[in-house]
């Protein structure tokens, strides 16, 4: 069940984004309910038309508690560190590149770069139940199941931050 690892329902969570333009990305939601192997999510900063949040059934295994919040220190980054990028309403997978021109250089997998202040950058996170590792190479923080789904890769692209208040909330 859902509440083994995340808390009562209603606790934050995220969700491991499978659907074109979101493949690889960790999106912050609240569980409303679960049952038979899914959980009704309801996402912070994905909207419908009607200007409501967006509510999606998805697979629990999708699902993983808020990791804890844990500022980075600039000193402390080194090139190849795997690292979590806030930009488009989530968290995306991507490698320590280095100090960069008002902010830091970072690449993601798919071989999309960003240039970001620190605010906006996170360590990534393993869930390994019942607790949180810090990834220190990046086949670690994968998120194993989009891995086993077999779900194309989609570039993240850099561009204007089109959710700038959930960055500064997220900070």
């Amino acid at each position: 069940s859902v509440g083994r690892c995340m808390g009562e329902m209603g606790d934050g969570v995220e969700v491991a984004g499978m659907e074109e333009g979101f493949f690889g990305s960790w999106d912050k939601a609240a569980v409303i309910t679960s049952r038979s192997g899914f959980t009704l999510v309801r996402y912070e900063y994905f909207g419908d038309a009607d200007g409501s949040r967006l509510e999606d059934w998805v697979e629990t295994s999708r699902v993983r508690p808020l990791p804890p919040h844990h500022p980075l220190v600039a000193s402390e980054l080194v090139a190849g560190m795997p690292l979590e990028l806030f930009l488009n309403g989530g968290w995306w997978l991507v490698s320590y590149v280095g100090k960069a021109r008002g902010g830091h250089s970072v690449s993601s997998p798919y071989g999309a770069h960003n240039q970001v202040p620190l605010k906006r950058l996170r360590p990534a996170w393993a869930w390994r139940s019942p607790e949180w590792q810090v990834c220190t190479a990046p086949a670690e923080a994968e998120p194993g199941e989009a891995k086993a789904a077999g779900a194309a890769p989609m570039e993240v692209e850099a561009g204007p931050l089109s959710v700038a208040a959930a960055a500064e909330a997220a900070a």
